[in-house]
């Protein structure tokens, strides 16, 4: 009875192994990559009986779970060549202590992704200091008019606030900081 219930499951696992996508790579490379995955579960839960529909099902599952890990970082990867300054990938393959790469798409993930991030993160604060400006200029010029005029208890942020408020609305703030941010892509 044990062995007829199993028998379906193991039917539509079998049937679920998606066509090989890398070229070269034979449907009997891919039944024995998750054939060999499965033991290894196996072996590595102390050898359970009557779990080898579960561990074929895991061991399925990482199987598609790295062929999407493949075809999903590719577009990413691309996106993430353009978005980076060529100086801070230069940084991080030189950290690296890895031969230059011949092209840029040569770059593995794993420096791509810190460049990406500090290129990132350089034009975030570029961003923030263009909007920063402006608003320290008011707060000096407020408080100079305060002080010049002999107002030392008055604090300036009840005067300077609703003079930033007032700036960031007639010059269509959100409208500036949202077309910078979309800009700063390629």
């Amino acid at each position: 009875m044990n062995s007829t219930a199993a028998e379906p499951t193991r039917r539509r696992a079998s049937k679920s192994i998606p066509a090989p996508t890398q070229p070269g790579l034979l449907e009997a490379d891919v039944h024995r990559w998750i054939s060999e995955f499965a033991y290894y579960l196996w072996v590595a839960e102390g050898r359970p009986t009557g779990h080898h529909e579960w561990h074929w099902q895991q061991s399925e599952a990482a199987y598609l779970q790295e062929e999407a890990w493949q075809n999903g970082i590719e577009p990413l990867q691309k996106f993430m060549l353009r978005q980076t300054r060529r100086n801070d990938l230069a940084l991080f393959v030189n950290l690296s202590q890895m031969e230059q790469p011949a092209t840029p798409e040569d770059v593995p993930i794993h420096i791509l992704i810190p460049a990406f991030i500090i290129s990132e993160l350089k034009t975030a604060f570029l961003i923030g200091f263009v909007l920063y400006i402006p608003f320290l200029v008011i707060d000096i010029v407020i408080s100079c008019i305060i002080m010049s005029m002999g107002m030392f208890m008055l604090p300036p942020v009840m005067i300077y606030f609703p003079f930033k408020i007032l700036l960031f609305v007639l010059v269509d703030g959100w409208n500036l900081v949202v077309q910078s941010m979309v800009s700063s892509f390629r």
